[in-house]
C-alpha cells in the first residue's frame, strides 16, 4: 500500500501476559484488567476507563445517599470523598505520572495566592497552557499517533478548572475592590471573593467525577453542589430550622437567617438520568465496537484506496465514517455525565414543565449534533462544558478579534497535531460562509410553512456533508492524509465557502427595523432559528432558566470547534 496506516498505538510490543500487550510504551497505569481487556478484545486503557466511570457510579450514588449536602456537617467529608476519589483514579489509570497533575495545581495555586492580584490570572494562564503544551510536544515525540488513555487527558481537563479559577479570582478581586463592576453576568457569578483552602481547591480539580475527560465546571458550581446549593439562590426558601452554611465563594457565613440550605424538595433523585445515560452509553459502545471496525477512516490514509473511490463514494465514505467515530466521544461524555449526575453534580433546575434538569454539566446533547439545521447548533451541541470555558477565558475577554483568539486557545489547547488546525482553520471559514448563506437564503424559504420545511431540509443535509468534510482532519492527524483527500475531492467546499464569503455580501440588503413581516405568523414556525443571526451573544435568559433559575451559560453563537 502507497500511504502507510497509521498503529492504534505505536508501541505494543511490550508482554504483560501470554498473547496480551499493553496499548504503548508511554502507558503506565494499572494492568490488573489485563486478562479483561484480553478476553473481550478491547485496549487495557479504555478497560480502565470504563472501570474507573462504573465505580465513580457507584461512589457518587453512595457520597449522594449516606453524605447527603442538607447537613453542613457532611461538607467536609463530600470535600474529601470527591478529592481523593480523584487521586485514586489518577494512580489506577495513569501511575507516577500523576504527580504531574499534582504539580502543575500546586504551582498554579501558589501563584495565584502569592502573586499581584492584577497580573496573577494571566501568569496561571501562560503558566498551565504552557505545561500542557509542553506535555503535548513531549506525547508526540514519544507516542506520535497514539490513541492511548493518557496524562494529557485529565491535564486537559485541569487546565480548564485551573485557568478558570484563576480568573474567578481575578474577577472577585475586582468586584470586592469596586462592586457592580463585572457587566458581564457570567463573569459575576463566577466570581471568587476570596481565595479557599490549598485542599479544598485540590478536591475542586481532582474531583473523581470529571477528571478523566470532564466535564468541567466552575469552582462555584462544585461548592453549590457540595454545599446542596445547586438550584438558583432565588428558589431558596429559608427555614429557621436549617442552620447556614459558608458561601460558595469561600467567605464567612452570616447569620442563620442569610446562608440557608434549600429544603431538600429542590434535590430530585438523579436515578432515572444516571440509568438512561448509562443505558445509551452501553448501547453506544457496542454500536463502536461493531460499526467503527466495519468502516475505519484510516482506510482513507492509503493513497491507493482514496484514487480508486469516485467523488461521491469517498464524500459518502467519509459522512458513514466519521459518524460512527462520534460514537465513542458520546459514550464517554455521556458515562461521564452520568459520574456527575450520580453523586448530584449537574442539576440545573427545573424546566418549564417542573420537570428537574440534569444538563448543567453535559457535555453533548446527541440528538441536537446528529440532527441539527445548522452549523451554529451542531457545534453548540457539542463539547459544550468545553464551550463555556472558552468564552469565559477568552471570547467574553479578548479585547481585538474574539472569534480568533477563541479558536486558537482551541487548538493551543487540543495540541499540535496538524489536522486538528485543518479542522478549525476550515470550521472558522465555514462558519462565516454559513452566516452569510443564512443571511442571504433563508428570508425568501419564510413566507410559507412548506418552505420553511423545505429549508430545513436543505440546511440539515448540508450540515451533514460540512460536519463530516470538516472533522475527518481532527481524526487522521497528519495533513498529508488531509491533502490528499481534499485535494481527491478538488477542495469543492473549501471553494464554495469562500465564493461565499466573497460574493454573498453583494446580494445581501440588510433589513430596515420598521419594516412589517407579512406573515408573522409564519415565520414564528421555528422561533429556535429566530434570533441567531451574524453571530450575535444569545440571551442568557431561557423560559427554563426563569422557571426553575437553571444556571448554564448560553453558548456563544460562533462557537468553535472544540474536538
Amino acid at each position: 500500500m502507497s500511504g502507510a496506516m497509521p498503529m492504534r498505538y505505536k508501541f505494543s510490543g511490550q508482554k504483560l501476559f501470554q498473547g496480551a500487550e499493553i496499548p504503548s510504551i508511554y502507558f503506565q497505569g494499572s494492568t490488573l484488567f489485563q486478562p479483561v481487556a484480553d478476553r473481550f478484545g478491547i485496549e487495557l486503557d479504555q478497560i480502565n476507563f470504563l472501570i474507573c466511570e462504573l465505580f465513580g457510579i457507584i461512589i457518587g450514588t453512595l457520597l449522594r445517599l449516606y453524605l447527603p449536602a442538607e447537613k453542613k456537617k457532611n461538607h467536609n467529608y463530600r470535600l474529601l470523598v470527591c478529592g481523593l476519589g480523584g487521586v485514586v483514579t489518577a494512580l489506577f489509570c495513569f501511575g507516577l505520572r500523576s504527580l504531574y497533575l499534582w504539580a502543575i495545581t500546586t504551582v498554579c495555586y501558589a501563584i495565584s495566592y502569592f502573586s499581584l492580584p492584577k497580573y496573577s490570572h494571566l501568569i496561571v494562564f501562560v503558566t498551565a497552557v504552557g505545561y500542557l503544551s509542553y506535555l503535548h510536544i513531549y506525547r508526540m515525540v514519544n507516542d506520535y499517533g497514539g490513541y492511548s488513555l493518557d496524562i494529557t487527558m485529565p491535564m486537559m481537563v485541569i487546565v480548564q478548572k485551573i485557568t478558570a479559577y484563576a480568573f474567578a479570582i481575578h474577577d472577585g478581586g475586582k468586584e470586592r475592590e469596586r462592586p457592580g463592576q463585572l457587566r458581564i453576568p457570567e463573569q459575576a457569578r463566577h466570581a471568587i471573593k476570596s481565595t479557599p483552602d490549598y485542599w479544598v481547591f485540590c478536591s475542586y480539580v481532582f474531583s473523581f467525577q470529571s477528571l478523566l475527560c470532564g466535564p468541567f465546571c466552575f469552582f462555584d458550581e462544585y461548592m453549590d453542589f457540595i454545599q446542596g446549593r445547586s438550584v438558583n439562590p432565588s428558589s431558596y426558601k429559608k427555614n429557621e430550622d436549617i442552620k447556614s452554611v459558608p458561601k460558595a465563594d469561600g467567605t464567612a457565613a452570616g447569620s442563620e437567617e442569610e446562608e440557608l440550605l434549600p429544603p431538600p424538595q429542590f434535590h430530585p433523585s438523579p436515578l432515572w438520568p444516571v440509568t438512561r445515560k448509562v443505558l445509551t452509553a452501553a448501547a453506544l459502545c457496542y454500536l463502536h465496537i461493531t460499526l467503527v471496525a466495519a468502516v475505519p477512516l484510516e482506510l482513507l490514509t492509503d493513497d491507493a484506496v482514496v484514487s480508486k473511490l469516485s467523488f461521491f463514494q469517498l464524500m459518502f465514505y467519509i459522512l458513514i465514517a466519521t459518524t460512527f467515530i462520534r460514537l465513542k466521544y458520546y459514550l464517554a461524555w455521556l458515562l461521564s455525565d452520568a459520574v456527575a449526575n450520580a453523586s448530584g453534580l449537574g442539576f440545573n433546575g427545573y424546566d418549564e414543565l417542573g420537570k428537574a434538569r440534569w444538563d448543567l454539566v453535559s457535555n453533548v446533547d446527541i440528538i441536537e449534533v446528529e440532527f441539527a439545521y445548522n452549523l451554529r447548533g451542531c457545534l453548540a451541541a457539542w463539547n459544550s462544558c468545553t464551550a463555556r470555558w472558552l468564552r469565559y477565558v477568552a471570547y467574553d475577554r479578548a479585547v481585538v478579534v474574539p472569534m480568533v483568539a477563541t479558536y486558537s486557545l482551541s487548538a493551543f489547547w487540543h495540541g499540535f497535531y496538524p489536522g486538528y488546525y485543518v479542522t478549525f482553520l476550515s470550521g472558522a471559514l465555514f462558519t462565516e460562509a454559513a452566516r452569510w448563506g443564512r443571511r442571504v437564503f433563508r428570508p425568501p424559504f419564510q413566507k410559507w410553512r412548506s418552505t420553511q420545511i423545505l429549508y430545513d431540509f436543505i440546511t440539515f443535509f448540508c450540515t451533514r456533508i460540512v460536519l463530516s468534510y470538516t472533522t475527518f482532519p481532527f481524526v487522521l492527524l497528519e495533513l498529508r492524509y488531509a491533502w490528499n483527500i481534499y485535494k481527491a475531492l478538488y477542495f469543492w467546499l473549501h471553494i464554495v465557502a469562500v465564493l461565499a464569503v466573497v460574493g454573498l455580501p453583494y446580494f445581501w440588503k440588510k433589513p430596515r427595523r420598521d419594516t412589517k413581516k407579512a406573515d408573522g405568523e409564519v415565520t414564528a414556525y421555528r422561533l429556535d432559528k429566530a434570533g441567531q443571526e451574524d453571530g450575535a451573544l444569545p440571551s442568557d435568559k431561557k423560559p427554563s432558566d426563569v422557571a426553575g433559575g437553571a444556571r448554564k451559560d448560553a453558548q456563544f453563537a460562533e462557537k468553535p470547534a472544540t474536538g
